[in-house]
Order: structure tokens, then sequence, then C-alpha cells
């Protein structure tokens, strides 16, 4: 009678880590849902603000921890004399979008190629959403120009 209730209790065990694993599976593969949609929404402000000619509301979109590498009026030259040298913004369109999570919390890496009067731009944005924290931090940006 003994080796039935532990017979018993093994495939209830079995069935329940069966079931947390497939639940985590699906957790563990979703598209980070809201935080994807709100780090498109960002992206999507910062070359808005651009293309509108508001310097001061694209800085506001960089995390404080952006200006820790950059101080923000070597940036706002940097974005300046992006600008100077390759005319208005005319275009953005995000070609590619990568994401994974760290210790540290979740990482969004997105591509976009950006269409200028004079020449082109692949852009790459890097956000953060913290662990534990709403937050969407817009933490790397980096221009490599393509002149036309």
């Amino acid at each position: 009678m003994r080796q039935s209730l532990v017979h018993n209790n093994t495939g209830g065990t079995c069935r329940l880590a069966m079931t947390l694993i497939f639940c985590l599976g699906i957790v563990g593969c979703d598209d980070n849902g809201p935080a994807l949609q709100q780090v498109m929404e960002r992206g999507d402000q910062l070359f808005t603000s651009e293309q509108a000619g508001n310097m001061d509301a694209m800085l506001a979109q960089y995390d404080e921890q952006f200006f820790a590498a950059h101080s923000r009026d070597d940036w706002r030259r940097q974005l300046e004399t992006t600008r100077r040298d390759l005319g208005d913004l005319r275009s953005f369109t995000l070609r590619q979008k990568h994401y994974d999570t760290r210790l540290s919390g979740r990482f969004f890496i997105f591509e976009y190629q950006v269409i200028y009067d004079r020449g082109s731009a692949w852009e790459t944005l890097t956000f953060i959403n913290p662990n534990n924290s709403p937050d969407i931090r817009l933490v790397g940006h980096q221009i490599k120009e393509m002149r036309s």
C-alpha cells in the first residue's frame, strides 16, 4: 500500500513540474508586450522631435545615464553637426529590433534607417527597462552616416 502512495505522489509532482515548465516557457517566449510598444513609441518620439527641429524635446528623451558618458552639450553639437552635414530629416524606418533580458533588466536595441536631405544614416537606439521599474530609458544612440 505504501508503494501506491509514493507512486501517486510522484505522478502528481511530475504533472505539477511539467505544468510549471510549460507556463514558464510561455512567459519566457513573449515579445516583451507593453514595454516593447513603449520603446517603439519612444523611438518615434525621438525622430519626430528631430523632424520638427525641436532639439530640446529630442534631448529630453535621453536618460541621465547617457549623459554620464557624453556631455549634454557635446551630444547636442554632434546632433547639430549631423543635421548640418546631412540636412533635414525626411523619414525614418525601424529596420531591426533585438531584445533580451539580463540581470539588470530588459534591453531593446532598435536599428533605424534614417533619410535626410543630403544622405542617410543607420541609427541604433538602445533602451533599457530596468528590473522592478516601469521606466523605459534611452541609454545609447549611435549614428552611422551614409553620404550619397
